[in-house]
């Protein structure tokens, strides 16, 4: 695997992850691997770079060393079975967001309430569900899961906007939809969806009742979130 040299003051790789790299290597005073080029002397990067860069939230000499080791296609499987990963040290990080695991009902009542519950503030909570993707992004060794659970947040996309439920319902759909159905079959995952409290209300099914119907999710539902039913048919 060959690295470009590196001959200019800006990022090679995009993400989340990769700034946060490149900020301990600075305090450390060490260089990446594969710097960022010129015009002058610009390379065709490889297929290895493209796919880490594609596949990750950016990466660092470690995710290069091994991809090196287990090769591009070996690399890619490891991706695909999340589950077999081992990523106790970011889980081991996840335990400062105590609301992660929580239910609706048990998030209203630690944190709902007129400034607040027992636990604290409903957007506080909603705070930690942030915290939590910004933690997975850079420190998780599932990294692919991580991006695929972000393109299908964004591709059934919610505001947290709506409320203090809404910000519950957010927390949940994250852990029972995306993250439940993030790599397997995509109509279970819109079922999942559609059954959610978070999507229920956000496209008004909560008043979709006989004799007066509300139309908002149907209608997205065949004009975006379902529309990747024909190219997966068709495959």
């Amino acid at each position: 695997m060959e690295y470009p040299s590196n001959s200019s003051q800006e990022s090679p790789h995009a993400g989340i992850r990769a700034c946060w790299y490149k900020s301990e290597m600075s305090r450390a005073g060490m260089q990446s691997p594969i710097g960022p080029q010129s015009e002058q002397g610009r390379v065709r990067r490889g297929a290895a770079y493209h796919l880490l860069n594609r596949a990750t939230w950016g990466f660092s000499p470690d995710d290069l060393a091994e991809l090196e080791q287990r090769g591009y296609s070996g690399w890619l499987s490891w991706q695909l079975e999340p589950d077999l990963i081992d990523d106790s040290i970011c889980d081991s990080m996840l335990g400062q967001y105590p609301t992660l695991s929580l239910s609706a009902y048990e998030i209203a009542q630690g944190y709902f309430g007129t400034g607040g519950g027992p636990l604290g503030t409903h957007w506080g909570m909603a705070q930690e569900l942030r915290s939590a993707r910004l933690t997975r992004a850079v420190h998780s060794k599932r990294q692919l899961f991580e991006r695929v659970v972000e393109f299908w947040t964004d591709h059934f996309n919610a505001t947290q906007d709506l409320g203090s439920w809404q910000r519950a319902f957010r927390t949940v759909a994250d852990r029972e939809v995306f993250r439940k159905h993030a790599l397997g079959n995509f109509r279970e995952l819109l079922m999942a969806n559609a059954k959610s409290a978070e999507m229920l209300r956000y496209l008004d099914n909560v008043s979709n009742v006989a004799g007066a119907p509300n139309e908002n999710y149907s209608r997205e539902l065949l004009e975006l979130q379902g529309e990747l039913l024909v190219p997966l048919v068709s495959l």
